[in-house]
């Protein structure tokens, strides 16, 4: 019994185990390699993805920007055109009116008075004119009281002049504001 020798069967048990251990290890190292690299691919893959999603979200917002755009550019179209609109018709509406205003200047004129200047701002006229006496300018203020078309006449300044062409050379040069009447 002496001749059985068990040593070399437990060293070569141990060295094939070693190699087993290290076989496991270089097989798990790759394993683990390829596992990371997989999970590389999968994530670049899906990287990828999300950029051409994004790209393509891009474009999309790019060409909603651009439409956007138009529909402002449309809408400050729409705006200027309306409010030319409304312009020519408030013009269109108030050029009778203002045929109407001439006639009642016209027809406000009393005897012995006649306008040099009228002008008008909104809805305030300013009128400069001579008079024969200063009745002539009361009759003048009430007969623009009484018009339909204007309405609260106001005397701003009055004098008299002598040797002045109008009137014989005796007159009264007037300065008086009144409005255009509401409704009309």
């Amino acid at each position: 019994m002496n001749e059985i020798n068990l040593l070399p069967w437990r060293e070569w048990r141990r060295d094939r185990a070693r190699r087993t251990f290290f076989v496991n290890l270089g097989l798990s190292g790759i394993a683990a390699v390829a596992v990371i690299l997989a999970m590389g691919w999968y994530f670049d893959r899906e990287s990828h993805q999300l950029d051409r999603r994004n790209d393509y979200l891009r474009e999309r917002i790019a060409e909603l920007d651009r439409r956007i755009a138009d529909i402002d550019r449309l809408n400050s179209q729409t705006e200027q055109v309306l409010s030319r609109l409304e312009a020519a018709r408030a013009l269109q509406g108030n050029r009778q009116a203002m045929a109407h205003v001439f006639d009642a200047l016209a027809r406000a004129v009393a005897d012995g008075t006649h306008y040099t200047s009228v002008s008008m701002a909104g809805d305030l006229f300013n009128a400069s004119g001579a008079a024969a006496s200063n009745d002539r300018v009361s009759s003048l203020m009430r007969n623009i009281e009484d018009s339909r078309w204007f309405a609260e006449p106001s005397l701003k300044s009055i004098s008299e002049t002598r040797d002045g062409p109008h009137y014989g050379g005796r007159s009264s040069e007037f300065e008086l504001t009144f409005r255009r009447a509401d409704g009309v």
